[in-house]
């Protein structure tokens, strides 16, 4: 495991760069794009056990911070989608030249999976894997501000106020601006187009109904796109995370399955 910065100055991203086990040349290659605020950080555990995994398939991966996030440059507010497509790419520009692979597969969880489909156009990958993308940004916004309010009510004990419509510049004590807000709102899956000619994986849970709508906007049932049914109890949002796992196995198992998939493609 190599932490390392890159990027210009003032923009420069942290990373995690896992090499194969055994200083094998890299069979295949992974980049992982977090998703936004709580969710990353409940996630971190998980995608560092994936990671640890595939590198003893030969696999390199790559794990980073956006702008504004993590351990990046950059402050809350400075945090945009367009920006953050552009990591991706930066991202994947890095990961080829470490591990000296050309095509590359990609692992999205949440605002990180519609960031992955959004920047996937104009990118080497050669299959998308994407856990619960955001493809409604309201219903997203929704949530993330009814989560805020119920953190806020049960840190300080207080009556809850009634959540707003959208959150105002703070969600579960990440910054939001103006400007990120009203990007995401325009997401549906009518915005959100698959690169063609790449294989798409959604996994969603069997009732998720966006997943399904992106799904049929496609048009391709049974073809490049495809979708996999995941029922864990994974709370993305959960800061103590006291009700569910970590690293859930049945998780681990399929996202592994699905990334492993590139050592035959």
């Amino acid at each position: 495991m190599q932490p390392f910065r890159f990027g210009p100055s003032g923009q420069q991203l942290f990373a995690v760069y896992h090499p194969p086990r055994g200083q094998q040349p890299a069979k295949a290659a992974v980049l992982i794009c977090n998703p936004f605020g709580q969710e990353a950080l409940r996630i971190q555990r998980f995608f560092k056990v994936l990671a640890d995994r595939l590198t003893r398939k030969g696999i390199a991966v790559l794990r980073f911070d956006y702008v504004g996030t993590g351990d990046s440059d950059g402050e809350d507010q400075d945090g945009q989608l367009p920006l953050w497509q552009q990591n991706i790419a930066q991202a994947a520009q890095e990961l080829r030249h470490r591990s000296q692979v050309d095509r590359l597969t990609c692992i999205g969880a949440r605002i990180g999976a519609t960031l992955a489909l959004q920047a996937a156009p104009t990118l080497p990958f050669n299959r998308l894997i994407l856990w619960e993308p955001v493809l409604d940004g309201p219903a997203y916004l929704r949530h993330l501000a009814a989560e805020h309010v119920k953190g806020i009510t049960s840190l300080y004990r207080t009556a809850p106020p009634a959540p707003g419509p959208l959150p105002r510049d703070e969600v579960l004590g990440f910054g939001m601006s103006p400007e990120l807000i009203q990007q995401i709102q325009t997401l549906s899956p009518d915005s959100l187009h698959l690169p063609p000619g790449t294989p798409v994986t959604v996994v969603a849970k069997a009732d998720d109904l966006e997943t399904q709508r992106l799904r049929h906007h496609a048009g391709q049932p049974g073809g490049l796109v495809q979708f996999q049914s995941l029922d864990v109890p994974f709370d993305w949002t959960s800061e103590e995370a006291l009700n569910t796992a970590l690293v859930p196995p049945a998780a681990l198992q399929l996202l592994a399955t699905l990334a492993e998939e590139a050592l035959h493609a």
